[in-house]
């Protein structure tokens, strides 16, 4: 198998058709949301149609499902969780591009009118972490958090939750709160009771006033992380795979899905046409 990033490919680089492999399936891989990749759409025109054997994407409904949690994150989520010296954090450093960046934003700055303390990094805000996301050091300085801002850079885009909301939340022993995929979507692959999602909550005024509880009663904050003592691999939240370890089972005939037989007969209907109308 062959697998294309969707954001390295360029028409005129792209193998033609006519000499691929008959034993040789090619892959789209993406991992950014429609509207993230929107601009997009012209490099792929001319391949979309019936060019591809399968698709590789956070989406449950591609033929190799591929979410941000792989399995190795998932056996090492602590149950542990850190003492808490500060209440919330914010890392993003996309401000404009693209409509969900900004709608994010404005619901953030209603946040901090309401008298929510909030520590901000990231470009957006001139100010940096020195420390490389992913190494330990990072989850410590999330850790030290009550709160982690999981907020994507996409509206309610179709299974689109990823590190921000199970690196940076769940892994670094905080509570994730949500802001960008529909609370449903998240609910699939979450814990119970482990996440707060800003639309159960009539306004930012009334989400701030309920953070602000949770830190004066640890008994309530506390049920957010219930769940760190129960999780079994068996669970919804660990059952997922890596996509090239999936991808690699399949080929060898280790696993078995017919879904990679299938040629994807028009790309651009099923990625932006399926989609959720408010992510485009």
């Amino acid at each position: 198998a062959v697998i294309f990033h969707n954001n390295c490919m360029m028409e005129d680089e792209m193998p033609p058709d006519h000499l691929r492999r008959p034993d040789m399936y090619y892959i789209w891989f993406n991992r950014e949301s429609p509207l993230m990749i929107s601009w997009r759409k012209k490099d792929f025109v001319a391949f979309e149609n019936n060019y591809f054997n399968a698709t590789m994407t956070y989406r449950r409904d591609s033929s190799i499902y591929t979410p941000y949690g792989a399995r190795e994150v998932i056996r090492a989520i602590s149950k542990f969780v850190p003492v808490k010296k500060r209440l919330g954090v914010w890392i993003v450093s996309n401000c404009k591009r693209r409509f969900g960046a900004k709608k994010r934003m404005k619901y953030f700055k209603e946040l901090l009118k309401s008298g929510l303390k909030v520590d901000t990094y990231g470009r957006c805000f001139n100010q940096t972490v020195n420390l490389e996301r992913g190494n330990e050091e990072f989850f410590r300085f999330v850790g030290d958090y009550k709160f982690y801002f999981a907020f994507e850079n996409s509206f309610h885009c179709r299974d689109y939750v990823t590190e921000k909301f199970i690196h940076h939340g769940l892994y670094s022993g905080t509570i994730p709160i949500v802001w960008g995929p529909k609370k449903s979507d998240v609910e699939v692959i979450a814990p119970p009771h482990s996440f707060i999602h800003v639309e159960d909550f009539k306004s930012a005024a009334d989400l701030a006033n309920y953070i602000s509880y949770l830190d004066k009663n640890n008994t309530a904050y506390m049920e957010y992380h219930e769940w760190r003592k129960h999780l079994q691999l068996t669970d919804a939240y660990a059952r997922s795979t890596a996509g090239a370890c999936r991808l690699c089972n399949i080929l060898h005939g280790i696993e078995d899905d017919s879904e990679i037989e299938r040629v994807v007969k028009n790309l651009d209907a099923w990625w932006y046409g399926t989609d959720n109308h408010e992510c485009l």
